[in-house]
């Protein structure tokens, strides 16, 4: 994506500089996924012994 920001800014194409933004928000919503797999692959099992631990206080 950086090499498409580069291309897309040193060339007379500018007005296609728009499709980053979508690409971006993407990108974010893969690398957050991605990461929240590989550091806690559990913890959409926990969820309910979460939230019972929380409402106990």
């Amino acid at each position: 994506m950086i090499v498409l920001a580069v291309c897309l800014s040193s060339t007379d194409q500018r007005s296609l500089a728009w499709i980053l933004l979508p690409l971006g928000g993407a990108w974010g919503k893969l690398a957050t996924w991605a990461g929240l797999r590989r550091a806690a692959p559990g913890w959409p099992a926990g969820i309910p012994e979460i939230l019972l631990a929380v409402s106990k206080g």
